[in-house]
């Protein structure tokens, strides 16, 4: 979710146990990797307001929510019978 606002791992970790309801869960850090040395992660939306007139009304939180409310009723549905019978190579075009 992009909305120009920087979200740490750890943040983003947090609020999604959190609305998972798992939130009593630390998380373990291990050494860094090398694989993706990105160490801020900041999406720049301005071309999407500029191009679009789109902007973010949706925060970190409310999002997550949404977003584990739809994936409970797609799996609850039958999985991906739920995503309109679309399968992997039918998304390849």
């Amino acid at each position: 979710m992009a909305r120009g606002v920087e979200v740490s791992l750890e943040e983003l970790l947090h609020t999604l146990l959190c609305v998972v309801g798992a939130d009593g869960i630390e998380p373990v850090y291990l050494p860094e990797r090398s694989v993706n040395p990105v160490r801020r992660r900041l999406a720049d939306v301005n071309k999407a307001d500029l191009l679009l007139g789109f902007r973010a009304g949706v925060d970190l939180r409310t999002g997550l929510e949404r977003l584990v409310r739809w994936r409970r009723q797609v799996l609850k549905c039958g999985g991906r019978q739920a995503y309109g019978g679309i399968t992997s190579a039918d998304s390849v075009a």
